[in-house]
């Protein structure tokens, strides 16, 4: 990205603020208004439910404003994080570059995760692949990438041996387990005990914070801590996006690990209770759907490569040469078009083996549209559909048409090596 591209990406950004905070303001007066004239029709009993609704008209705009704001730093992201990693590849061991690069895709990735967390709490993750997952395996994960662990806190971990998968999608529920942990180290001051549980439970009737889960068998996961607790009148507000009880000099978050575990949990169709005792500590208790089927392991190994000709659909000139040059290291011979017009006439004239379809494409058709109609020229098409944020609906739809993948920008070399070679294979 040149000095023209960079302030221009910088003064785009500032009128998409701008534009968002005029439209936060305009739904506020709506919300506002519509709640006087219910107040007013309905009597004095009604205030309350008047401003409840303008309340909530307010954070489902916020809501919004969240997601579109994420959305857009999504395809930003993408150059910050995969960039570093081709120069590194480019550079020999050693160099004093390689530190720089890596420290630059460490800071993008956890912008990334920032960006997640908004998504998240937004929109939740409906598009995300489930799959059978070990929730003991996410609790040591999440132990074990806990730096720093100081002597002043105990942990006692007591994980089912026979414990059952749940039906989940594992980076999401490693995120709400590093935030519980993360939470109770911060209640505690890392001093006092932590204790994690997991157990396979039944549930039969459950009061808890949010609604009331269905019977059924559920994998149960407690994380407790002996820190202060949480006082009656802050219960309600525990979960809400950007509530934190910590000092505004010493906030070491911006509110959202609570906010996240909650729309994680709810996401998978589960449950979190909250009990705690001022002066003891707290628990928190997730119910998460219990699974019958056996997970695969995924082994590690090196990025696999290919000759094979595809076609990258994106409005974005810096995702499109950013996504060229990732493919292109990969050995694979790589066309790009602005366009859904333009990706189907050139599909007429230039078979290809994959298209990679960006599902925000803002240029002529959208995203459904391209590959319905880019499998009328070639039935046998596959793809993989990109995305920072995209409705459930329409993935299902592309899905269901034969596009093989979908995965969520930011989107890393490795992420992208593995799903293109999957595709290809499957199409073979």
């Amino acid at each position: 990205m040149d000095a023209d591209d960079a302030n221009a990406t910088i003064e785009w950004l500032r009128r998409r603020v701008a534009e968002l905070e005029a439209e936060l303001a305009s739904r506020e007066d709506a919300c506002r208004q519509n709640a006087a004239c219910f107040g007013a029709v309905s009597g004095g009993a009604a205030a309350g439910i008047a401003k409840d609704i303008a309340e909530r008209g307010r954070l489902e705009v916020a809501d919004l404003i969240a997601v579109q704001v994420a959305h857009d730093f999504d395809n930003l992201l993408s150059s910050l994080i995969a960039y570093p990693e081709l120069i590194q590849q480019q550079l020999p061991p050693g160099h004093p570059a390689q530190a720089y690069c890596q420290d630059m895709r460490e800071a993008a990735l956890q912008m990334a995760n920032i960006n997640r967390d908004l998504l998240t709490i937004g929109r939740g993750s409906h598009a995300v692949a489930r799959q059978p997952t070990d929730l003991n395996r996410l609790v040591r994960q999440a132990m074990a990438h806990t730096p720093d662990w100081p002597e002043g806190l105990s942990i006692d971990l007591d994980l089912a041996p026979d414990l059952l998968p749940v039906a989940g999608a594992p980076a999401q529920l490693l995120r709400a387990v590093a935030n519980l942990v993360t939470n109770a180290r911060e209640a505690m001051q890392d001093r006092g005990i932590l204790a994690i549980k997991t157990e396979n439970v039944r549930v039969d009737r459950v009061s808890a914070v949010s609604n009331p889960l269905q019977v059924g068998e559920y994998v149960m996961l407690t994380v407790r801590d002996t820190g202060c607790g949480i006082p009656e009148g802050m219960r309600e507000s525990i979960f809400d996006p950007f509530f934190s009880t910590k000092a505004t000099g010493n906030r070491q978050g911006c509110g959202l690990g609570l906010s996240v575990v909650k729309a994680i949990v709810e996401d998978h169709h589960g449950l979190i209770d909250l009990e705690s005792e001022v002066g003891k500590g707290t628990s928190f208790n997730l119910y998460l759907p219990m699974s019958r089927e056996v997970g695969k392991e995924v082994s590690v190994e090196e990025l696999p490569r290919g000759k094979e000709t595809i076609l990258v659909v994106d409005d974005d000139r810096l995702q499109r040469e950013l996504l060229q040059r990732l493919l292109e290291s990969l050995g694979y011979r790589v066309e790009t078009v602005p366009s859904g017009d333009a990706a189907i006439d050139h599909l007429r004239g230039h078979p290809v083996d994959l298209l990679i379809l960006d599902m925000e494409v803002t240029r002529g058709i959208d995203g459904v549209e391209i590959y319905r109609q880019a499998l009328e020229t070639a039935p046998a098409l596959r793809a993989i559909l990109l995305s920072g944020c995209v409705e459930a609906r329409r993935v299902r739809k592309l899905l269901s048409l034969r596009a093989g993948t979908f995965l969520k920008k930011p989107v890393t070399q490795g992420k992208l090596a593995r799903a293109v070679r999957a595709e290809l294979d499957q199409g073979a």
